[in-house]
């Protein structure tokens, strides 16, 4: 295993096994919170102005609404922002030790740079804000992000030499239709039994995170993944708020006939108890609950699974990937 590599690799029977996993507590989630959806589907259509259908005899009657919401909304949404993102906004970093004192000033400047330039924060915080007046929560996701591109370089015949664009923190606000979580009672969600962010991605992204040690089995599916890749970027289960913003922009994601390559992948964050390690390898395989094969102790990992082909691409332990959290 190498620094960059933490994929675990499971026996077949295995990665069906927490596959199957992963898909139940993705339609129950749903199932579960149905109604909420529900809500903030017609949260949403308040919010977009979206006109009613009319009733009989009045078909050519004006159904133009009064945009109360909005309005309220936007006001409260100025205040936030100009509060957070005034006039000459700034990060000040507080010193703690004695020595940080002759370098607070050096690293204010840097971090300011980097939030409202390097990141361009603000205009993807406003998104992050606005959701949260409009649905009561929002909920954002920040990986680590190197952007980069290719160029020619002449003083080496001319091959592509891999240019680094960004590289960074990055801050991406998510739909509460792609945030999925278990009906619990908790206070925070690092205490749900599990969390599923469900993103879209490219094939060519999926090959490139299989070399950064992201995914696996990417090219030995690939002619799976491209094929599945060329029904575009369709809408599913449980994105009934999207589908409500497609509707008021007059689109069609559901059957679209211009979209490019686009795989829909789920993205677990739970518990499970892996097989139990012996002198010969391991358990080949065993029922989820027979603690006779498997740890007594839960642990950890993240699963990135694609629903369309029932497949698992990557598997990795969170405590080897965050060993200091």
């Amino acid at each position: 295993m190498t620094q960059q590599d933490f994929q675990l690799k499971w026996p077949e029977a295995e990665r069906v096994r927490i596959g199957s996993r992963v898909l139940q507590d993705y339609r129950a989630a749903l199932s579960d919170h149905n109604q909420r959806i529900n809500k903030w589907r017609e949260y949403a259509r308040r919010w977009l102005g979206s006109a009613d259908v009319p009733v009989q005899g009045e078909e050519a009657a004006s159904n133009v609404p009064v945009p109360y919401i909005r309005w309220n909304v936007l006001t409260k949404w100025a205040k936030e922002m100009d509060a957070l993102f005034g006039d000459d906004a700034q990060i000040v970093a507080v010193p703690v030790g004695p020595s940080d004192y002759r370098k607070d000033k050096k690293i204010s400047r840097y971090m300011t740079w980097r939030v409202f330039n390097s990141m361009k924060l603000t205009s993807r915080f406003c998104e992050f804000v606005l959701r949260k007046l409009v649905f009561g929560r929002s909920v954002a996701y920040s990986p680590w992000k190197r952007d980069t591109f290719e160029v020619l370089n002449p003083q080496r015949d001319y091959q592509p030499e891999e240019v680094v664009d960004y590289e960074g923190a990055d801050f991406e606000p998510l739909w509460p239709d792609d945030f999925i979580v278990p009906c619990e009672e908790v206070r925070t969600l690092h205490e749900f039994s599990f969390c599923i962010r469900r993103y879209r991605t490219r094939p060519d992204d999926l090959l490139r995170g299989e070399k950064e040690g992201r995914y696996q089995g990417i090219e030995k599916n690939w002619q799976q993944i491209l094929n599945l890749a060329q029904r575009g970027m369709q809408r599913g289960e449980g994105e009934e708020i999207k589908l409500e913003s497609d509707a008021a922009e007059g689109l069609q994601y559901e059957t679209p006939l211009s979209s490019g390559e686009w795989v829909t992948v789920l993205e677990w964050y739970g518990r499970w108890r892996p097989l139990k390690k012996g002198p010969r390898g391991g358990m080949p395989d065993a029922s989820e609950w027979d603690t006779t094969r498997r740890d007594m102790m839960q642990r950890e990992f993240v699963v990135r699974y694609i629903v369309d082909l029932n497949l698992v691409i990557g598997i990795q332990n969170l405590q080897e990937l965050y060993p200091t959290q």
